[in-house]
């Protein structure tokens, strides 16, 4: 009996990209030289990462990752091109059209007549929901694809008539031969585990079986970026040096600080109460305060973690990256398939599987995310509109000591949906006409590679915070040039290690007004000149 799944994209995500590491590099000579050095990199190959929501907890037994051939003429359905399926049509004459119910493939035929225009995909209603995906197409008759989690209706613009579409929902793409190609789970020490569900079986590619660390260390070595950010900051000046991050820091602190955690909440909580488990830190205030108490969810902690770094994907079990295989062209129906150089050959599948249900006291139950023939990477979009705002000063620790600014970076918030939307993002400095710039990011924990800011996304963003804050106040004033020249940048990251360009604004700094000259007035002692004393 062939096992089911449950498709529920709103709490079991998988994210998939085409990553051609050779084509990216071509990009900064900087990262060619790199990419020679990476010998262990997978150059051309698929990036996943999936995310659990925490309210349903984490699988008993590790994830498994799924391929097959992305053949699926046999599972695609017609879709209605009616005037009933027309949701508005505006006077800029751009049309949307909903699919009966949500998909999570769509195949397009449409007729351009415009020079260019645009198609965008939305998860719900149009201009309403995320964006899952963007097409720019030229004039004449033209076949576009979109593959997302969830895909409810197509924007066209003007100029674009929608001749054909058919579409594969969640529950027919996870129909079909599916091969197994890889188990992937937390970094876990066997004899620790032994006998935690199945937590402590071996993980890494099937036929090749390994301990959960050494298959942590295989997965990053393959699906980790080989280089950085951009090394141009600016016209004339180079961005700070970047550094591969180093996994086993990394695991030294999982080892010391999550994983014993994470083995009391599999263990004393059914998974739908695992997000329960809280831990408490002091956070040490600056210049020797009173410290701060910070509780934090240790489930949510490390999913945003998952959400934010590929690095903490990679490691802690939540993605991997496989080899692309390419399969020869063939032709069904008028339709070509394997000749698309933009997307994978492939479909991929990641399930995790509950053995008590989510209560702890139910039958088995499982969840499947899907992601058909993932596309092409494309490097996340710069930011945008970067403001640098000085909110104050502060005032030097020591009589003539330095003046340090505290400077505000701004920058507009993406969309939450954006495809490859930013996970995370780095912001440097450069003073007067230093050739390299600084990082205003720290070390990872127990490593010299720098740690990415991660950025908070989605629907729990507050409306009124339409921009990425950062902040600056490590920069002390020097006694000359009287006025110093500083240039901000900031980059951004997506979830597989990719960067976009470097984005930077100036702002001009000085120690404040000198204000004694009106204070030695104010406390002078010197009296008004008496008459001279005259001689008698």
């Amino acid at each position: 009996m062939e096992e089911e799944f449950i498709l529920d994209p709103d709490r079991f995500l998988l994210a998939a990209a085409l990553v051609d590491w050779a084509a990216l590099a071509r990009r900064d000579e900087t990262h060619m030289t790199a990419l020679k050095q990476s010998r262990e990199t997978l150059v051309r190959g698929v990036q996943l990462r999936w995310l659990l929501s925490p309210e349903l907890g984490y699988p008993t037994e590790p994830f498994e990752v799924w391929r097959r051939p992305a053949l699926n003429v046999q599972l695609e359905k017609e879709l209605p091109v009616e005037d009933e399926t027309l949701i508005v049509q505006t006077l800029f004459n751009w049309r949307a059209f909903a699919a009966p119910s949500p998909m999570v493939f769509i195949r397009a035929t449409l007729q351009v007549t415009a020079p260019q225009a645009n198609v965008i995909a939305f998860a719900g209603a149009p201009f309403g929901s995320a964006v899952v995906g963007i097409e720019t197409v030229s004039s004449g008759f033209r076949t576009i694809s979109f593959s997302a989690p969830q895909i409810a209706c197509l924007v066209l613009f003007d100029g674009v008539e929608l001749l054909r579409w058919v579409g594969i929902d969640g529950q027919d793409a996870n129909r079909g031969e599916w091969t197994l190609i890889e188990r992937v789970g937390l970094p876990v020490d066997q004899g620790e585990w032994n006998g935690v569900f199945g937590l402590d079986a071996d993980q890494g590619p099937a036929g090749m079986p390994m301990p959960p660390v050494d298959a942590a260390l295989s997965r990053f070595s393959r699906g980790a970026a080989p280089f950085g950010w951009q090394s141009a900051f600016a016209p004339g000046r180079l961005a700070p040096h970047w550094r591969k991050a180093d996994p086993k820091a990394f695991l030294r602190v999982m080892e010391d600080d999550v994983l014993d955690g994470l083995l009391e909440m599999v263990t004393t909580r059914p998974p739908n109460l695992h997000g329960t488990l809280e831990r408490s830190v002091d956070l040490a205030a600056e210049g020797g305060g009173e410290a701060a108490a910070a509780t934090f969810s240790l489930l949510g902690t490390l999913m945003f973690a998952a959400a934010t770094d590929p690095v903490a994907s990679l490691l802690a079990g939540f993605g991997t990256a496989v080899e692309e295989i390419d399969i020869p062209p063939i032709s069904v129906r008028d339709v070509e398939y394997f000749n698309d150089p933009n997307r994978s050959d492939s479909d991929f599948r990641v399930t995790a599987r509950f053995a008590n249900g989510l209560d702890g006291q139910s039958d088995k139950i499982a969840f499947a995310a899907i992601a058909l023939s993932p596309r092409r990477v494309v490097p996340p979009p710069p930011p945008a509109n970067l403001s640098i705002l000085q909110e104050g000063m502060r005032s030097p620790p020591t009589t003539d000591g330095a003046w340090r600014p505290v400077m505000r970076l701004g920058w507009d918030r993406l969309p939450p949906g954006l495809p490859l939307r930013s996970a995370a993002y780095a912001h440097a400095r450069s003073v007067g006409g230093a050739r390299t710039a600084q990082a205003l990011i720290l070390p990872r924990r127990g490593d010299e590679a720098l740690q990415p800011i991660g950025v908070t996304t989605g629907s729990d963003v507050p409306a009124n915070v339409p921009q990425l804050r950062a902040s600056d106040d490590s920069f002390a004033i020097p006694g000359s040039p009287a006025v110093v020249p500083l240039l901000y940048g900031v980059a951004h990251q997506d979830i597989f290690g990719v960067w976009s360009e470097w984005r930077t604004a100036p702002i001009n700094v000085q120690e404040p007004p000198c204000r004694s000259c009106l204070s030695c007035l104010r406390r002078s002692t010197l009296r008004p000149p008496q008459d001279p004393v005259r001689p008698r």
